[in-house]
């Protein structure tokens, strides 16, 4: 069985530097939280950063709940 996954990029307006680390995707939604990495492109100092990364592969997301045709998960870059 094939896991997929998918690329997302975000703008993000002022994302502040961090000099230790890396930056982070987390997605939280039906109980689980799921970390990826995370690759920044541009400047951090502009006002408008672009952050990219990969969803977490299907087979670590919970089941779609009965009823349902989506997941919906809140996102935060950390």
């Amino acid at each position: 069985m094939q896991c997929l996954y998918f690329q997302l990029i975000l703008s993000v307006q002022n994302l502040p530097s961090i000099t230790n680390g890396g930056y982070q995707c987390a997605f939280h939604g039906y109980g689980v939280t799921r970390v990826t990495g995370a690759s920044v492109t541009g400047d951090t100092s502009n006002d408008l950063t672009k952050v990219q990364c990969e969803t977490p592969a299907d087979n670590l997301l919970p089941p779609i709940p009965t009823g349902k045709g989506e997941y919906i998960f809140n996102f935060s870059s950390l």
